[in-house]
């Protein structure tokens, strides 16, 4: 848990290289205390190095984590965890400019978020996203007519 927050407190200094590190040997510990695979422990750890290779743009190592994360919430049933792994894997899509399935996780979450209690500032932010995404598609789409004109 250590790793977990000294890595996110690296992040937030502007030290994404030092947080993978920090966070990969967080996942390193796990393995040599044998801890379960689909633990609350190792699914913050993946979920947090799913963010630091957002921001490092590593596409396919943050997709890794990400979808370790929703596969370990899911597992132990953290719903929370589990929707707010999806929109981490829609902003992955998004930022990629795959935005069929960023909606589609975004709806994912959605569904997740709107099955808690208590989650409506979740539910408004992943709703919110949606409208994002829906207008970067018809941007998207407007600049492809502009270049067949």
């Amino acid at each position: 848990n250590a790793h977990n927050n000294i890595g996110m407190l690296d992040l937030d200094l502007d030290n994404p290289e030092t947080a993978c590190d920090i966070l990969k040997r967080g996942l390193q510990i796990c393995d040599e205390e044998e801890v379960k695979e689909y633990d609350a422990v190792r699914s913050r750890l993946h979920h947090n190095l799913g963010n630091v290779f957002l921001v490092l743009r590593s596409w396919d190592e943050a997709k890794e984590h990400i979808e370790m994360d929703i596969r370990i919430c899911n597992q132990i049933n953290h719903t929370q965890g589990e929707a707010k792994g999806y929109i981490n894997l829609a902003e992955l899509h998004n930022k990629t400019q795959k935005y069929k399935d960023a909606l589609s996780c975004y709806r994912k979450a959605s569904t997740l978020a709107k099955s808690m209690q208590d989650e409506s500032a979740l539910v408004e932010q992943i709703e919110q996203n949606i409208k994002i995404v829906k207008t970067a598609i018809e941007v998207m789409e407007e600049m492809r007519e502009e270049e067949l004109r």
